[in-house]
């Protein structure tokens, strides 16, 4: 309806970028049709030996939901181009744009970004972050997604979601639509590269952990250099990736938090009365050169306690004593209370 329609130029730069980045990066170049995806569509087609993708640009697939039926006949493919050509000569690229994204699919029976908006992430449009734009973007083409995203309480798990979320976001940086926010944006795209193909025991993507360490850590209103840190905080430990690389590509502030995460995390908390006070001035030691790394393990630490439930029954128990006997009072000291 009207009411849920939202105009672009009220909506952040990277919220249209996404919409015609993920389709036809030549959106604002070409005529209405994309040659690139035609001919992508052909080998598809001729490959599969049926028809697999239609290779339509943004501004056929517009004319699509405005005007068209979905049937697939060379009649409507070509009172489909007629409608495009005669569009593209009259409507500018923009208007072109918003239209589409106020009419366009997000999930079954959920069309216009307004209401996607609303019903995935709870805030209007003209407050989407550049990872819900892109996310928006991304489940554009399969929007029977946004049923199973209800269902399971989060998104796909298996690599192909985060390809397509990172390569969205590679090309907003790319071609500078988020370079203000361009620490979290690179930490997000390089920590989930790192971590694809791992799972956590619950059997959801392992990058899901990290991403939640830094919701806690942007709730308590801390700095990129520390959220970056929770994005990346295991890539030293549990990938390939190196403090070199880490620090190459994030700078010397990130990666010296990063490292000091991962000592933190490699500290064999015994059981021994004795032993945890000497972990315990480790860590008081940690803090003192910098309480961020401590912020972050505790947060980690958090998050963990709120996912136990995979774990075994003994694990469970020895992560429950842990917490209680030495993450529980280091987070008291340093004023950490609800």
């Amino acid at each position: 309806g009207t009411s849920d329609y939202v105009k672009l130029s009220a909506m952040p730069r990277w919220v249209g970028a996404a919409a015609y980045l993920s389709e036809e990066a030549a959106f604002y170049r070409n005529k209405g049709f994309a040659p690139g995806l035609i001919r992508r569509a052909i080998g598809m087609n001729l490959k599969g030996r049926r028809y697999v993708y239609g290779g339509s640009s943004v501004s056929q697939q517009l004319v699509k939901n405005l005007f068209l039926t979905r049937s697939k006949t060379i009649s409507r493919k070509l009172e489909e181009a007629f409608i495009v050509w005669r569009m593209e000569e009259i409507v500018s690229k923009d208007r072109i744009l918003e239209l589409y994204l106020n009419c366009i699919e997000f999930g079954p029976d959920l069309y216009g970004i307004g209401r996607a908006a609303q019903v995935y992430f709870g805030k209007p449009a003209t407050r989407l972050s550049p990872l819900q734009a892109s996310f928006l973007a991304a489940i554009k083409p399969a929007p029977w997604y946004g049923a199973r995203f209800a269902k399971w309480g989060h998104s796909p798990s298996r690599g192909w979601w985060n390809d397509r979320l990172a390569y969205i976001m590679e090309r907003l940086h790319e071609k500078g639509f988020i370079h203000e926010e361009a620490l979290l944006n690179a930490a997000y795209v390089f920590g989930m590269r790192a971590h694809s193909g791992q799972f956590r025991a619950s059997g959801e993507a392992y990058f899901n952990h990290p991403v939640e360490d830094a919701a806690i850590l942007t709730q308590l209103r801390l700095d990129d250099a520390t959220i970056a840190t929770a994005l990346l905080h295991d890539t030293i430990e549990d990938t390939p990736a190196t403090f070199e690389e880490v620090r190459d590509l994030f700078g010397e502030e990130v990666a010296t938090l990063v490292d000091g995460v991962t000592k933190l995390t490699k500290l064999q908390l015994a059981s021994a009365e004795a032993e945890q006070a000497e972990n315990l001035r480790k860590l008081l030691l940690a803090m003192s050169e910098d309480v961020r790394v401590l912020l972050v393990k505790l947060s980690d630490r958090l998050h963990n306690m709120r996912t136990l439930g995979a774990m075994p029954q003994a694990k469970r128990e020895k992560k429950a004593r842990e917490t209680m006997e030495i993450y529980a009072p280091l987070a008291g000291r340093i004023g950490m209370h609800d």
